[in-house]
């Protein structure tokens, strides 16, 4: 069992053992030591304080330099030699028992005094018995539980992320067994989210260890002072958080940080929190979300539709961001919406092919790979910076290629090929080209290709979506054997949700597990904590930096991002420099996918293939003007209904020889091209009398926040007179809880009723329903 789980994660650990006058010497120490161990000496010397914590060893300013000094150091190489210390790969606990040999002999060297044991050198082959001698001198040591379980920190894991929480401040001020409590809640519902964060865990772990807060673990078990907390915590939310602003950190959005109290926290707090008994119900009742209190002014969610992304160009005219043509916001004239329309599909096109070039590009590349290793033959290597001859280019392209084809990844480029030295260097840039390593710069392509033929997919889904079922063949390419990916939609509830490929997009995935594989076997070899591995989308750092997953939202939101992907624009497409900054700074997979809906919508004039398409739980005109400006909407519903009543005129006019004329056509072949894209008329059958009437009968109740108004009335009117309330009363208030409780269950795929309950009960007031609900 080791004590520390991640050595980045203990910053806020304070320095006990070490006074400051150590900590100088120390840090003076190690900044002599070369590049890849002087970088890190706040995290050499927290593993050291941690050490000497949890084990009772002590290093004193008067024991620097002396005998004393090297014992304690070998106790300490020892411990992370064994195994005790530092989770992870044995190289890692290696790497950090040679730094601490180092420091030690740069120690010695900086006092002027000649150390007993050169440690520095202890991990060289000579050197055998005295690792062992170290690793035996520390078996006798026995940890201090308690200081062991403060250095383990508090970590939190589920399917695909790992998250360190910084507990240490309210430990220290709350004590053990609260913020034992506090973990537990953290980690229940951290596991059960596909997320990588606890909204508004921030705000409440500083408000904890603050003196904002003046009640003690045993004071917040009572129900009035949780009351009198959960307000003071959602002040300290807001003003925390916009003080951020202020003092020149990230930015912060209002909005954001109500939305984060209001939808998450509140929920958090509910069903984790109150049960771990980090705070009391703030009510004697069962309690709900609604006993915990929300923070008022929060956007409507309809309000914040209509004016995400959108931007005022030039001549102040405002445009919708939506999609890759920027649509105007205000817009009359049909022939300019026909000729915005026609830049649509042009725009839609561009980008579509632009990603199937980049597919077909990187194909290529892995086709070559595949050849050099398989044959052991390739051509001179295009490179930026060598004074290597042909022949060594060639001999080291083959190597390097056979090398990653069959053993894969390996963060360090000396893995591959030794000319690093002055006189023969092979950039890093030249190995991940030669190598087509997967970069975020070359998976874009990937994202947007399949955004584009399945409109359902988001960068959630992506970001989420698991490696299908596949084979390897021989020369390396892949062949699928399970036709669905399976991500999910966490904003729509649903934890799991699965895209049927088509051939396209089957071909495109094909690729990109081929140009990922590499990195996927390197990571199931080593001691993961997540399943990176099986994710779809994995990229490598710079260089041959650590793999891990990709954030599809970066790979189009960022400048550098849209200015690779403007370049690679331009060469694939052949496009000028400002086209391709256009649509750039215009592609990603929401513009693609909107995109491709509202073409759809064009060419069928059907509003609800968006639905359909989008997988909206509902046919919702609002949530579509969240896509399409409603000038436009009005005016495809406008020609759909055109198209609608010259359809039905037509099929009344069946027969006639004068069809067309009469519909409005310059002749026969022009209303024929019209019914082969009309979509038939759905003409009502007659209606049947079912004769099993047994099964039960379904009742469809329209809900706006007036009605939720009314009856959250009539339940507060039942809880303050039981006694005196009518029989109908408490009939539709029994509705209100049972409707309510439906609305935040899982079974509710509609997020937009939460909001309606929440307005509508806020509205709620005894004296509108007085004179109805009582006797």
């Amino acid at each position: 069992m080791t004590v520390i789980k991640d050595p980045t994660a203990l910053t806020n650990h304070p320095h006990q053992k070490l006074s400051p006058n150590v900590l100088l010497e120390l840090k003076s120490a190690n900044t002599r030591l070369e590049k890849s161990y002087s970088h890190r000496t706040d995290r050499i010397l927290r593993i050291l304080e941690c050490i000497l914590q949890v084990s009772g060893l002590s290093i004193t300013y008067a024991c620097l330099g002396s005998p004393a000094f090297t014992i304690t150091i070998q106790y300490c190489i020892g411990l992370l030699l064994s195994g005790r210390i530092l989770d992870g790969s044995v190289a890692r606990n290696i790497d950090y028992a040679r730094h601490l040999g180092h420091l030690h002999d740069s120690l010695h060297s900086l006092t002027h005094s000649t150390p007993k044991l050169q440690l520095g050198v202890i991990m060289k082959r000579k050197n055998a018995a005295l690792r062992e001698s170290c690793i035996e001198m520390s078996k006798a040591i026995i940890f201090d539980s308690y200081k062991a379980w403060i250095w383990g920190g508090w970590t939190v894991s589920n399917e695909f992320h790992t998250m360190h929480l910084n507990f240490f401040e309210v430990h220290a001020k709350m004590g053990r067994d609260f913020t034992e409590r506090l973990y537990s809640a953290c980690n229940g519902y951290f596991k059960n989210r596909t997320t990588c964060t606890i909204e508004c865990l921030d705000s409440l772990t500083l408000f904890l260890s603050s003196g904002l807060c003046p009640y003690t673990p045993k004071e917040l078990q009572k129900q009035k002072i949780s009351k009198k907390f959960l307000v003071k915590l959602a002040n300290f939310h807001i003003q925390f958080n916009l003080g951020k602003k202020e003092a020149g950190r990230s930015e912060v959005s209002q909005d954001v940080l109500i939305n984060d109290w209001n939808a998450h926290f509140r929920t958090f707090a509910v069903n984790y929190l109150i049960p771990c008994k980090v705070f009391a119900a703030p009510c004697s009742t069962c309690v709900t979300i609604q006993d915990i209190p929300i923070i008022p002014g929060a956007t409507n969610k309809q309000t914040r539709r209509l004016t995400s992304r959108t931007k005022s160009i030039e001549s102040g005219v405002v445009v919708k961001l939506k999609t890759i043509t920027p649509l105007p916001m205000h817009t009359m004239d049909d022939s300019v919406i026909e000729a915005l329309f026609a830049q649509l599909r042009h725009d839609y096109k561009s980008v579509v092919r632009w990603a199937e070039l980049c597919i077909q590009s990187i194909e290529e590349r892995l086709d070559e790979l595949a050849t050099i290793a398989l044959k052991s033959r390739a051509g001179i290597p295009r490179v930026n910076k060598s004074n290597l001859s042909d022949a060594m280019l060639v001999s080291e392209r083959i190597k390097t290629a056979r090398k990653y084809f069959y053993k894969g990844f390996h963060p360090k480029r000396t893995f591959f090929t030794n000319c690093i030295s002055p006189t023969c260097n092979l950039s890093s840039s030249d190995l991940t080209e030669w190598l087509c390593l997967p970069k975020s710069e070359m998976l874009v392509a990937f994202t947007i290709y399949i955004a584009a033929k399945h409109e359902e997919v988001t960068n959630s889904f992506l970001d989420k979506c698991l490696i299908p079922a596949h084979t390897v063949l021989p020369n390396g390419k892949i062949k699928l054997l399970d036709q669905f990916l399976t991500g999910a939609k966490p904003r729509a509830k649903m934890a799991e949700q699965q895209v049927e490929l088509c051939s396209e997009t089957q071909w495109a995935v094909e690729v990109l597990i081929r140009l990922t594989n590499p990195v996927r076997f390197y990571l199931e070899q080593q001691p993961a904590t997540t399943n990176v591995h099986k994710k779809l989308f994995i990229s490598t750092g710079k260089g041959f930096g650590k793999p891990k997953s990709a954030t599809t939202k970066n790979m189009t939101g960022s400048v550098r991002s849209k200015s690779i992907n403007a370049m690679s624009m331009q060469t694939c497409l052949d496009i000028c420099e400002d086209e391709a900054s256009y649509l750039a700074g215009n592609t990603s997979v929401n513009t693609v996918r909107a995109t491709s809906v509202v073409l759809q919508v064009i060419d069928h004039l059907d509003l609800t293939l968006a639905t359909d398409k989008l997988k909206h739980a509902l046919f919702d005109l609002r949530l579509l003007e969240h896509y399409i400006p409603k000038l436009i909407l009005l005016y495809l519903m406008r020609r759909e209904i055109n198209s609608w009543n010259t359809r039905v005129l037509i099929q009344a006019l069946d027969g006639h020889p004068n069809t067309a004329t009469i519909a409005g056509f310059k002749n026969k072949a022009e209303l024929d091209i019209f019914l082969s894209t009309a979509i038939d008329l759905p003409f009502p059958q007659k209606k049947k009398i079912k004769q099993d009437t047994s099964s039960n009968t379904t009742v469809v109740i329209g809900l706006d926040e007036q009605i939720i108004c009314v009856l959250a009335s009539l339940e507060k009117a039942v809880l303050l007179a039981p006694d005196r309330v009518t029989p109908n009363t408490l009939y539709w208030a029994g509705l209100y809880g049972a409707l309510r409780n439906w609305i935040y269950s899982s079974e509710n795929q509609d997020s937009y009723l939460e909001e309606i309950l929440e307005t509508g009960s806020s509205m709620s007031d005894i004296q509108l329903v007085e004179a109805a609900a009582y006797v």
